[in-house]
């Protein structure tokens, strides 16, 4: 029997379990953040986040805007920042300055949203280094764009393909393409949202349960990858 078709299944077996290790890490940053936040701890919620937002002002709009979906962006970093909500506050309160104001931070939510996936891809291709892992030539990069829009999710995305073998050239373009498209999306929904969002009424509450809901859906996607790893080990065995 040929040795190298024993080693190459286990190999790629392998990818789906440091794949999944990847989702659950994250969605456990995100309990424990919400963990904090229930126990009052001193952690930022919705309502101190609108009422700091509401102070910024000029050229601090852009400046906040980068340095939130930057933070947002990366992996496991971003899940104790709640930078979605924060982008979207700002995004709305640009619209309400002009319609020039929000294509700029939008354009600059889009550049700091690249570059913080480029961090991951390049920390994820490190780590690939330090452990030895191999690149897989035959791994197939997708964008997922419908289920990966979402800052968290896209960053794991990104982190699990690169972990699981994947050329990291071709995920750092699927990373721009997506973080493309989504930008465009989420800022068409956000402009027409601004006519109808009252950013005061918005509660700690309602954050929180966002934050709980993307968690369960991570937990769930790494839980159900590493599921698929020992299946197929134990297939092979």
């Amino acid at each position: 029997m040929d040795s190298s078709k024993e080693v190459l299944p286990q190999t790629s077996h392998k990818q789906d379990l440091y794949g999944g290790i990847v989702w659950i890490v994250a969605a456990l940053t995100l309990f424990l953040y919400g963990l904090l936040f229930s126990l009052r701890a001193k952690v930022p919620g919705v309502e101190e986040l609108v009422d700091f937002i509401s102070s910024v002002d000029g050229i601090y709009i852009y400046l906040a805007a980068f340095i939130s979906i930057f933070i947002e962006g990366l992996y496991v970093i971003g899940s104790f920042f709640p930078g979605a909500t924060l982008v979207t506050i700002l995004a709305i309160l640009s619209q309400k300055l002009s319609f020039v104001t929000f294509l700029l931070t939008i354009t600059v939510i889009y550049i700091g949203w690249c570059i913080a996936g480029g961090i991951n891809i390049l920390s994820a291709r490190y780590f690939n280094s330090w452990r030895k892992a191999t690149l897989n030539e035959g791994y197939a990069v997708t964008d997922n764009v419908f289920t990966t829009w979402f800052p968290a999710f896209r960053a794991n995305h990104e982190v699990a393909q690169i972990v699981e073998g994947g050329n990291p050239l071709k995920v750092l373009f699927s990373a721009i393409r997506v973080r493309l498209y989504a930008s465009i999306f989420a800022g068409l929904i956000t402009y027409v949202s601004a006519l109808l969002i009252d950013l005061e009424n918005i509660s700690n509450e309602e954050g929180l349960i966002s934050l709980l809901i993307v968690a369960v859906i991570m937990l769930t996607v790494g839980i159900v990858k590493i599921r698929n790893y020992y299946l197929k080990q134990s297939s092979t065995n």
